[in-house]
């Protein structure tokens, strides 16, 4: 079927594949297949990938509103990762205590990621605050 339907010029994306039934075939189509499990590969849902170096080529109030999709999408996410953690939502005044190592990543040092170093010093206070 996703053989059919790359011929029509629709994409495929394969989430989950188990057994693997579709590696070979994305491969045979000069697709990209990404292994992710215990012990291959690796996936940070905290880094903003591009979107800092993108920001750095904008100005004015598209770069502001790139940083601020990039830093509501991350600290949701965190959010998600540490309430899935410890069984229960962050409250409201946990919140900001997670929002801080996104905000200085993005604004004051734009370089920085969640995988430089000076992001884990803020982000674990952070984060052992948010965990209670």
């Amino acid at each position: 079927m996703c053989l059919g339907l790359e011929a029509f010029g629709y994409s495929t994306v394969v989430l989950g594949d188990l057994k693997p039934d579709y590696a070979e075939l994305v491969a045979a189509m000069g697709g990209h297949v990404v292994s992710l499990g215990r012990g291959q590969g690796t996936l940070n849902p905290l880094d903003p990938g591009a979107a800092v170096a993108a920001a750095e080529r904008l100005a004015g109030s598209a770069r502001r509103e790139l940083l601020a999709d990039a830093h509501g999408r991350r600290l949701n996410l965190l959010a998600a990762l540490i309430g899935l953690n410890r069984g229960a939502p962050l409250s409201d005044t946990e919140t900001p205590y997670c929002r801080r190592p996104f905000r200085s990543s993005t604004s004051t040092t734009p370089r920085a990621t969640p995988c430089s170093p000076t992001w884990w010093p803020c982000s674990r206070k952070a984060l052992s605050a948010c965990a209670g």
